[in-house]
């Protein structure tokens, strides 16, 4: 990513994985914001339309249930939540931001509106991936790992070595 120095000569903490790096940050965990959680509404109208269930309810929250069983609330200011059935959940926030997490890999997915990929997994290892095609990998080991968008690849060691 441009902003992004990668190469060999490059010791700026910016380039490195550091714990107070924006890329630790809980912004790219799956949180559902505290307001869309255990409301109290009831639902003032239910249709079933086409195979699915629409839900509204007196906060104004739409619920659609679709015949496959995934379930999605639409809320007044536009936040959505989908639930699938095989436990993966996906955030909608209206500024163009995605979060979603794979419930059987224990991976939480960012997509900022700037076109960056957040990934989080499950062993520590975070990575980022930028539009135009690099990636930094941070490994759990204090490893990391950038790959250029010609492919290329420089990696850092935790004990200081450069490959």
């Amino acid at each position: 990513y441009n902003n992004l120095n990668i190469n060999s000569n490059s010791n700026s903490n910016s380039d490195k994985c550091v714990k107070n790096d924006d890329i630790y940050s809980t912004e790219y965990d799956f949180n559902i914001p505290e307001k869309y959680l255990n409301s109290d509404s009831k639902i003032i109208k239910s249709t079933n339309s086409k195979g699915k269930i629409i839900n509204i309810y007196d906060d104004n929250k739409k619920e659609i249930i679709f015949q496959s069983g995934v379930r999605k609330e639409i809320f007044e200011d536009g936040f959505q939540i989908v639930h699938f059935m095989n436990g993966d959940k996906k955030l909608n926030y209206t500024n163009g931001k995605m979060v979603y997490f794979f419930h059987d890999a224990k991976t939480v997915q960012t997509n900022l509106n700037n076109g960056i990929q957040v990934f989080k997994f499950n062993n520590g290892q975070i990575e980022r991936h930028f539009p135009d095609n690099t990636k930094q990998i941070c490994f759990p080991d204090g490893t990391q790992r950038f790959i250029k968008d010609d492919g290329s690849e420089e990696t850092y060691y935790a004990n200081g070595s450069i490959q």
